[in-house]
């Protein structure tokens, strides 16, 4: 589900607050700011005799400045920017919204404040929405997307989304958000290393940088070590911290050493090309398969054995890593799909969604175990018109039919890296499991 407006949800400390003001209780809202730094915003009350769900009320403390304030995160806060903006308590400063959220949801958010959106005032360009973007001052955890340094302009990738556009977000962890303790660096777990190589390509026409990490004494391995391919390379980077994912999870004996290869996209235009089945697309494919993987094996001892070999991605790469390991089987037996974008239609510009699925159904069962992971909350119309929760399903009831090995995931939350960087974990375990 996503949630809508939530205009008829109550918070018990706000009404609280509002009849303390009402009788004139003095130091009422100055003891309302301070239980607030003290405790952290957002504010999460229970609801009565209801154990799955809680109230959570984002608060900002305004100025005679303040016009407006609203709560951004449109995959998460669904609806119009008016459904999202926030209330004044009378003539105070205390502006406040109120939801009603799965008590496990974890997602980043940030504060419009006086959003040109909201005030009707035309024409405005996304970077005048994002410049009146702030972080919730009151909430001191944070969520940071990296700069760049690759690829410059991909840093206004997030653009045209209201979220996306700050670069360091807050971060909403309700109380029943499972933990992610292996997105943490460890002092005590040795590193990887990470190598950065640059390739000048002829198919497709382009240059790129691969990163491939090596896990900690690999050099002193007699055994090649399995195989990790995932594209987009700065969000495995940065966003989902895979490197420092695999140190501390190879550490602890939940996966065996793996070689990670992230896989560069030149820009953001190609990129969407590049996981689509435009021309470039197959290219790319043509790249992975032909080229990169060629020459990993002639100068890393990593695995041939498509059995412990891995091909994933998030959102479009998920989508496009399950195509690759269906036409390349002798390459890859295990798909690692993040919210993959399953909806899509065929090839051939057909209008029917779902091409994927479809090819799965008429198409001989293959030896390829399939991770699929879809947020709760992903259940707007994505390309096709098909939702990436309801694609997934489908997909997965497909997949079982014709005899795959399926791990399937519905994480509460929605098409945001903070929530991949904790499934990626529940694949990588899965799929390099021993299988008798």
């Amino acid at each position: 589900m996503r949630i809508a407006d939530a205009a008829t949800v109550t918070s018990a400390r706000i009404e609280g607050l509002r009849r303390d003001i009402e009788a004139g209780r003095a130091n009422a809202l100055d003891a309302f700011w301070e239980a607030v730094a003290a405790e952290g915003a957002p504010l999460v009350e229970a609801i009565p005799d209801i154990d799955d769900e809680v109230l959570v009320t984002f608060v900002w403390r305004g100025s005679s400045e303040t016009n407006s304030v609203r709560v951004c995160n449109d995959d998460i806060l669904a609806g119009t920017p008016r459904d999202s903006a926030m209330a004044r308590l009378g003539y105070t400063d205390v502006w406040h919204k109120t939801y009603r959220l799965p008590a496990d949801v974890r997602f980043e958010y940030v504060f419009a404040l006086n959003d040109p959106e909201l005030s009707g005032e035309k024409p405005w360009s996304w970077q005048e929405k994002a410049a009146a973007l702030v972080v919730d001052p009151l909430n001191p955890r944070r969520y940071l997307i990296p700069d760049d340094g690759e690829h410059p302009e991909w840093n206004d990738f997030w653009g045209p989304w209201s979220t996306w556009t700050k670069r360091e977000q807050s971060l909403a962890e309700l109380p029943a958000a499972p933990q992610q303790p292996w997105v943490v660096e460890r002092s005590d777990v040795p590193k990887g290393r990470i190598d950065k190589h640059v390739f000048e390509s002829a198919i497709p026409a382009n240059r790129r940088v691969v990163y491939v990490y090596t896990p900690a004494r690999y050099e002193a391995q007699s055994e090649p070590s399995g195989l990790l391919v995932l594209s987009d390379a700065w969000a495995y980077r940065a966003m989902i911290p895979t490197p420092t994912i695999l140190d501390n999870l190879i550490a602890e004996g939940s996966v065996p050493p793996l070689v990670a290869v992230l896989v560069d996209h030149p820009t953001l235009d190609l990129r969407m090309k590049e996981l689509s089945f435009e021309p470039q697309g197959r290219a790319f494919v043509s790249f992975l398969t032909g080229v990169l993987l060629p020459w990993l094996h002639a100068h890393y001892r990593v695995t041939s054995d498509p059995a412990r070999s891995i091909v994933g991605g998030a959102s479009d790469g998920g989508d496009t890593a399950a195509r690759i390991a269906f036409e390349y089987p002798g390459l890859f037996g295990n798909v690692l799909s993040q919210s993959g974008t399953f909806g899509r239609p065929s090839p051939a510009d057909d209008s029917e969604p779902e091409w994927f699925a479809r090819h799965v159904a008429s198409s001989p069962a293959l030896a390829i175990r399939f991770y699929l992971d879809a947020g709760s909350m992903e259940t707007g119309a994505d390309v096709g018109g098909t939702s990436i929760l309801e694609s997934n399903r489908h997909l997965r009831m497909t997949l079982l039919e014709k005899g795959h090995e399926v791990l399937h995931v519905e994480f509460s939350g929605g098409h945001q890296p903070v929530c991949w960087q904790g499934t990626i974990r529940d694949a990588l375990v899965w799929l390099t499991a021993a299988r008798s």
